[in-house]
């Protein structure tokens, strides 16, 4: 799988870990485990745009595209 592909891969994820979660939030269950998969997750994307980044705006600027649609 190449770089790219796998970047779009862990972003759908936690586009889909955030529904789970907010749909668990909302129905007053506990969300552990995918809070646990959430910063996996996070900390993967963040491994994945380090060539990426540059500086502390390179790094909000990879966040903020994370969130994009």
């Amino acid at each position: 799988m190449s770089k790219h592909e796998l970047l779009k891969t862990v972003k759908r994820e936690l586009r889909e870990l955030n529904w789970r979660i907010d749909l668990k939030i909302v129905r007053g269950l506990s969300y552990r485990e995918e809070a646990r998969r959430h910063r996996i997750l996070l900390r993967q994307l963040e491994r994945l745009n380090e060539s990426r980044s540059e500086g502390i705006f390179g790094k909000m600027a990879s966040m903020a595209a994370m969130f994009m649609f």
